[in-house]
């Protein structure tokens, strides 16, 4: 055998035909071009290099051995920024946090790179300014749906970059002028051949847990397979809160296209990490076929080494709690279907009937003194919105349960708040103005003692006062009310004494809805009050209540 380190990584050539099973299953991945074996890391190349091999690549198994080389490739962790020269070009109206700052360090690094950081702690940020720093001519950012407009509204806040940007929707011809395109997953593999066509300098892949199982249309579409991708693209950021949803496996699939030498086959991987192994399993019929079994886990502090030695940069909430504010404030756009959109028209005919802006609509529902025009046609309008709502915001609700333990949901309408309960089923228990006062105590123990109830789903004026649930970090608005106080009252439930963490809140709103506008309205009135009332207030005893 012959042996070269190059660019990062060790090579094999020449293996004899008696070993390629056993290199194969150690995690060496094979290059078709340069008829060699590759692995990027040092500890597998130790048990296979020659002793003869040339001097500079015995010199990085020598650095390995005395652990000059993983501390050589560590990418700067929580709180390291001060230690990390920071090129990240930063819009003169914004400011970044410090664990931002080394995660963005980490980010303009060469080669392709998985940020995983806990959610709120602002991954969306980071890869926008590490595009500032890196600066892009062409990029792709595919995403869930619920959160196109997200990506949209931060690129315009974050962005020193002045592109052209275009997202995506439906079948409609996908425009590739533009320098930033925003396409989410369910559409993807509409305008594949229309992507493949362009070379990407950037493609950010936004939750990326989405792409967990190799053989689905979905990753099929994004991923493309082991050997051809399906983009052509010179960096890659792949995002996720939740790396691992339910076993390393669902790591794979992403880990291989953003470090093809750095990660083995599937069988390696396997065997590695998940306790891989064959079994003999009787299918119908009675015919026993071996069976590759790879759901378990083994190795975890090795797989955890690894992963943040190469190309994981992870911080969790806990990392970063000192320089967190007690909490963080989002807003997630949704795209109306045509139903919707229909409905959405009407609810502007309703305010322009009345001869008043949003603003002055907003604000005479704010102060509930005289009558609001048309305000019996706006809430049975609001009640249809509400309920379409719902079922477009479901795959992000379900996405936000999957990936954090409790979460609070927080609706008007007692339909709206009876259907989300039925959706979450056992996970799920609540408070409205039927459930009786005992059901209610009882309810509230259940959310914050028991496990499996993840969901607290309330109405804004039966569940916004007076208890306590500090279960659950995130909250989630899914209808609103109209003034700041309740609004600031129902979040108060998870921000209270004994609240650990930063407090996560979203609003989900409709694309040039009412509410899009009254609550960027309200976010700024409870900013201002933050400001002049409750930060002494924080800072003297830890709530807000």
């Amino acid at each position: 055998m012959q042996a070269c380190y190059d660019n990062g990584i060790f090579w094999l050539n020449q293996v004899p035909d008696q070993k390629l099973s056993m290199l194969r299953e150690s995690g060496w991945a094979y290059d078709e071009d340069r008829n060699a074996w590759g692995t990027r890391h040092a500890d597998i190349a130790a048990e296979w290099f020659p002793k003869g091999s040339d001097s500079i690549s015995l010199g990085v198994l020598d650095a390995y051995r005395t652990k000059e080389w993983n501390s050589r490739l560590a990418l700067p962790n929580h709180m390291t920024a001060s230690e990390v020269m920071i090129r990240a070009a930063t819009p003169r109206t914004q400011t970044l946090r410090k664990y931002q700052e080394a995660g963005i360090a980490a980010l303009i690094q060469d080669g392709n790179k998985l940020l995983a950081d806990d959610m709120g702690l602002g991954k969306t940020i980071q890869a926008i300014v590490a595009c500032n720093v890196l600066e892009p001519l062409k990029t792709l950012i595919v995403c869930p749906a619920a959160v196109k407009e997200n990506w949209r509204n931060e690129l315009e806040k974050w962005s020193t970059l002045h592109r052209t940007y275009s997202t995506a929707y439906g079948r409609e011809t996908l425009s590739l002028e533009a320098q930033t395109i925003i396409i989410n997953y369910d559409i993807f593999k509409d305008h594949i051949h229309a992507l493949q066509e362009v070379e990407w300098d950037m493609v950010i892949i936004d939750e990326a847990q989405y792409l967990k199982t190799m053989d689905t249309q979905r990753t099929l579409a994004v991923l493309g397979t082991v050997k051809q991708p399906t983009l052509k693209a010179k960096k890659i950021i792949a995002m996720t809160g939740t790396p691992i949803t339910n076993m390393p496996r669902d790591l794979y699939p992403v880990l291989k296209r953003l470090d093809y030498y750095g990660w083995g086959n599937l069988i390696s991987f396997g065997r590695q990490f998940c306790g891989g192994h064959w079994e003999n399993r009787r299918v119908r019929g009675g015919e026993v076929i071996k069976t590759w079994i790879d759901t378990g886990s083994t190795q975890p502090e090795k797989l955890q080494d690894r992963l943040r030695s190469t190309i994981m940069v992870r911080r969790v909430k806990s990392d970063a709690l000192p320089e967190l504010p007690a909490k963080i404030r989002q807003i997630i756009s949704l795209e109306p279907d045509t139903k919707t959109a229909k409905l959405l028209k009407t609810e502007r005919g309703l305010v322009q009937k009345s001869d008043l802006t949003y603003a002055e609509y907003t604000e005479l529902a704010q102060t509930l003194t005289g009558e609001v025009p048309g305000f019996q046609d706006m809430a049975r309008i609001r009640r249809e919105i509400g309920i379409i709502k719902m079922r477009i915001a479901l795959p992000h609700l379900n996405e936000v349960i999957e990936n954090n333990d409790k979460v609070i949901i927080f609706a008007h309408h007692v339909e709206i708040i009876q259907r989300l309960m039925i959706e979450f089923g056992y996970k799920a228990t609540g408070i409205y103005g039927a459930v009786p006062p005992k059901q209610r105590v009882k309810n509230i123990y259940n959310f914050q003692n028991d496990p499996d109830k993840r969901v607290f789903v309330g109405n804004i004026k039966a569940a916004g006062v007076g208890i306590n649930l500090t279960a659950a970090s995130v909250v989630i608005f899914l209808e609103h009310a109209w003034t700041p106080d309740a609004t600031n009252q129902a979040e108060d439930r998870a921000h209270r004494m004994g609240q650990k963490d930063t407090v996560h809140v979203q609003h989900l709103v409709l694309k040039d809805s009412l509410d899009s506008y009254m609550v960027r309205t309200i976010i700024r009135k409870q900013e201002m009050i933050d400001k002049i009332i409750n930060q002494k207030k924080e800072e003297e005893n830890g709530s807000t209540d």
